[in-house]
């Protein structure tokens, strides 16, 4: 969808951005820039073809190297994730992204559907619903970058709300064994995000630390509104999620 500025949007249900799901930065990108394709007054989700150069606008490459196989593997990989939606105090619901994957080879060009079970969250939204300025998260390097951006949007009327330890690691889709420490798990999910979303980002977050005892038992969400400062950043050699490199004990994302 196209808002008044003329920029690319992607608008979907609140309780999308607040799903569980674990998608890698491309699978992330591709299925925002598919959700901004669908127009307001759509009543069915439609067929969506995604060309090679489109592709590439996606990753922000200049390259066409091997970009159709990149394309294919990328999609071929989407057609297995799975969205988990809460539809209940102790209810969730999952939902395959896509109802169907189509290639056309030699027309380097691949249609994609999305599950018709996604329809309630995707389409005819009146209430309850964030729109991600797409501009926004194909500047974002990191795969947890691009999830605080969603919720930030999703959470923009509230001002301020309450994320536990365990809520956040339920969200991002981060294993018992993973980040195992209280600090190791603030800076990796949300000191790089928050430092990427200061730098590239029109929404960004404060979050302050609450205590159970010595244990931190999560942290009070701030929403604040951003004017980005860009500055040039080393890339990192083994990205992570997070969007930090590569450390001990926090194990690189590889798709299955």
């Amino acid at each position: 969808m196209i808002d008044q500025r003329g920029e690319m949007i992607a608008v979907m249900a609140n309780a999308v951005a607040e799903a569980r799901h674990m998608l890698t930065v491309p699978e992330q990108r591709l299925v925002l820039w598919l959700i901004a394709q669908i127009e307001r007054d759509d009543d069915a989700l439609r067929e969506y073809t995604l060309h090679v150069a489109e592709f590439r606008e996606i990753l922000g490459q200049t390259e066409n190297g091997r970009l159709y196989e990149r394309m294919e593997d990328a999609c071929n990989r989407l057609q297995t994730r799975v969205l988990e939606l809460r539809t209940g105090p102790d209810e969730w619901t999952k939902i395959n992204w896509m109802h169907y994957v189509r290639y056309m080879v030699r027309e380097g060009r691949i249609a994609l559907q999305f599950h018709d079970h996604l329809k309630p969250v995707l389409l005819e939204l009146r209430e309850r619903f964030c729109q991600i300025p797409l501009r926004a998260v194909f500047q974002l390097r990191g795969g947890y970058a691009i999830r605080w951006l969603e919720v930030l949007h999703s959470r923009r009327h509230q001002g301020s709300f309450f994320l536990s330890a365990e809520e956040l690691r339920h969200w991002l889709h981060i294993e018992p064994d993973e980040l195992r420490t209280s600090a190791h798990l603030h800076q990796r999910a949300i000191d790089y995000p928050r430092q990427e979303l200061d730098a590239k980002a029109p929404l960004t977050f404060t979050a302050a630390p609450r205590k159970f005892g010595r244990k931190i038992a999560g942290w009070t969400i701030t929403v604040k509104e951003n004017k980005p400062k860009p500055t040039k950043a080393k890339r990192a050699r083994n990205p992570c999620p997070c969007g930090g490199s590569r450390p001990a004990g926090c194990p690189r994302r590889r798709p299955p």
